[in-house]
């Protein structure tokens, strides 16, 4: 009885069931209807906007990495002071195209675009460079320097957003996640080219505080967090150029918490003995820095001898 009464009342056909009983049953069967429709409708544009390809071996490989890498094809970050040499020693890299925002050094002798006229300068730069394939010649692409670059960005984006600031371009961070789109896309386009990418920045000192609460500083590239985050992760190298306690020029490849520094490169960067290379002298020139540097990464570079000094003990 009870499913014959269900059959009917599929039907509509109310007259077998009391008033109050069919009415009830009647809303339950509109809402059951209405959301199994709503259902069908989220499903049918679900598949609509996420159309899957039929899965073929063109879409799926498996690469065994061969745990080698060429000393010309490493990504560099270099951090320093001021007019220490950044440029000149990026200079002597193979077949380098300095990409510059800040303007050009012309005492050294260099390729360069000068982006002096905003972000979509750099982007059409980048398309270029990817399209025509006159300047693959070039094998380096050096980004002089990122703090500089990002600030173009933002000016560019809150001029075209007629904002002051990326948060005022929308609510809960979406002008800050715009101006990341913005910023990453040319970025991602030149790490999928056969380009090479250097990047140069100035060296800043920033305390820092644990959560214990103590407090020490730490030498680290002047870029906000946005861009040095993102930097952070493209590069097989963060180096810092600065001067030891002798005032000599060295490059320093690895430190401890209070020297930003960091090396993927496995199997280099040794001594002939197998201990790590901590810094590398950069000699009275860019070329001399330069040779060092492969030398280091050939770990044929000579290990310094440290000396101490005796003492003479006069007699009595």
């Amino acid at each position: 009885m009870v499913t014959r009464l269900y059959a009917l009342f599929v039907k509509r056909k109310l007259i077998y069931i009391p008033g109050l009983v069919a009415q009830g049953m009647y809303i339950y069967a509109l809402n059951v209807k209405t959301k199994k429709k709503e259902r069908m409708e989220t499903k049918k544009l679900s598949s609509s906007l996420i159309k899957r390809k039929t899965p073929s071996s063109t879409d799926f490989k498996i690469k065994k990495s061969t745990g080698e890498i060429e000393f010309n094809n490493i990504r560099f970050l270099i951090h320093g002071d001021k007019h220490i040499g950044k440029t000149s020693l990026c200079s002597m890299f193979e077949s380098p195209l300095m990409i510059t925002f800040d303007p050009p050094n012309e005492s050294i002798k260099y390729d360069y675009i000068y982006i002096n006229k905003g972000w979509d300068q750099f982007t059409n730069a980048v398309d270029i460079l990817l399209e025509d394939d006159s300047y693959s010649t070039y094998h380096y692409l050096v980004l002089d320097n990122i703090e500089e670059m990002y600030q173009v960005a933002m000016d560019s984006f809150c001029k075209e957003r007629k904002v002051s600031y990326p948060s005022q371009a929308g609510s809960h961070g979406q002008g800050w996640k715009q101006l990341k789109d913005l910023f990453k896309a040319p970025l991602n386009k030149l790490l999928k080219s056969n380009y090479k990418l250097i990047a140069t920045g100035h060296t800043v000192y920033k305390s820092i505080e644990t959560p214990m609460g103590d407090t020490y500083y730490v030498s680290t590239i002047d870029a906000s967090k946005a861009c040095s985050d993102y930097f952070g992760k493209l590069f097989d190298m963060t180096v810092c150029f600065c001067y030891d306690s002798s005032n000599n020029k060295i490059l320093k490849i690895r430190g401890g918490k209070h020297l930003e520094v960091d090396s993927r490169i496995k199997g280099h960067f040794l001594y002939p003995d197998g201990s790590f290379i901590n810094e590398i002298p950069m000699g009275n020139s860019e070329e001399e820095g330069y040779a060092n540097l492969k030398l280091a990464f050939d770990n044929k570079l000579p290990k310094p001898v440290i000396t101490t000094k005796s003492k003479l003990i006069s007699k009595k």
